[in-house]
């Protein structure tokens, strides 16, 4: 895991805001960059569950808005993008006597 933080710290700029997507809650990317917006990073946000909607939505809507509201946004689009699909239910039919 040190190694995996020095690189991740070694791509972050501290003049700049940063938006870190990764895929699970509690795995090492999630971990590291927590504790790197916890303990330091003001400027950094960490969003889980990344999906393509999310990595799209925030790469291009990223100008004009704050670390925050990309955050929001990037979230949204990533809940948005979840669907469940089910075949329509057959139609009743009666039966008269």
């Amino acid at each position: 895991m040190p190694a995996f933080r020095g690189r991740l710290v070694a791509l972050l700029n501290p003049d700049q805001p940063a938006l870190i997507l990764v895929d699970l809650p509690g795995g090492t990317p999630w971990n590291v960059a927590s504790s790197i917006a916890l303990n330091g990073a003001p400027a950094v946000r960490v969003v889980s569950g990344v999906n393509l909607s999310m990595v799209l939505e925030a790469a291009l809507l990223r100008q004009g808005l704050d670390i925050d509201q990309l955050a929001q946004l990037a979230r949204q689009a990533g809940i948005d993008a979840i669907t469940i699909v089910r075949p329509a239910r057959p139609a009743r039919t009666e039966v008269r006597e």
